[in-house]
């Protein structure tokens, strides 16, 4: 039988898991298929390549965030989705229908998520997905004491996009939420890093990466100013 939520989302637990539990913050691999109320397979995961990303992190479908934590590794849950809990970016290249959707999800594996220590609080604005950061860094491999990398020897700020995939999802996650004025420490494990492959030469593979982070300045998107009720007419 189905378990409805306050959400609109209804599941049913296929088969129990056993394994570690999925909470907000962590790292998940899913396998999924997707279906129509009718029972029409639309699109489905690689066998080879399950989908990964942090639970709650606006990476997938509200609706996966919300299906999928609480599940154990081995757990298989069908989710029934109503149009509002499909917003957000879809893993897939198809176009899905506008109708409610079912989701048959299995939870492979949970791994961690970044690690953050806050250092100094910030009094600024708030960065957050689709802003633009300007920061101070310095990046270590592991527990290294001496950095590979600094912008503060080199007076040179960086700048990025948050959630264009500019750069690593690690440091995308460590840096949403920090205030300016902000400086954190972001520690990011390899699949949320460079993975399996290293970067350049200087990143070996599977490293752990540690970053000290300044937030120095925050430029938001021009739609965040835009007066809802003008908005609302286009």
């Amino acid at each position: 039988h189905f378990i409805g939520m306050s959400s609109g989302m209804h599941y049913s637990i296929l088969t129990p898991g056993t394994g570690e539990v999925a909470t907000a913050g962590r790292y998940v691999q899913i396998h999924y298929t997707a279906s129509t109320l009718t029972g029409e397979v639309i699109d489905r995961s690689s066998p080879e390549h399950p989908v990964g990303y942090v639970l709650f992190s606006g990476r997938v479908p509200r609706g996966w965030d919300e299906g999928v934590v609480g599940m154990r590794v081995g757990e298989k849950r069908r989710l029934v989705l109503p149009l509002e809990l499909m917003a957000g970016p879809y893993p897939g290249d198809v176009v899905l229908p506008d109708t409610p959707l079912v989701f048959d999800i299995e939870l492979v594996d949970v791994l961690p998520g970044v690690r953050l220590v806050m250092h100094e609080a910030g009094r600024g604005v708030i960065a957050r997905p689709g802003d633009t950061v300007q920061v101070h860094y310095r990046a270590y491999l592991g527990r290294d004491a001496e950095p590979y990398d600094d912008t503060y020897e080199r007076n040179e700020p960086a700048e990025y996009h948050i959630g264009t995939g500019e750069v690593i999802q690690g440091w995308e996650l460590g840096v949403v939420g920090m205030a300016e004025g902000e400086t954190r420490t972001v520690e990011i494990p390899a699949h949320l890093g460079y993975g399996r492959r290293g970067a350049a030469g200087v990143i070996p593979p599977d490293a752990t990466l540690r970053y000290t982070i300044e937030l120095l300045q925050v430029t938001g998107p021009v739609t965040r100013y835009t007066d809802i009720s003008l908005a609302q007419g286009h």
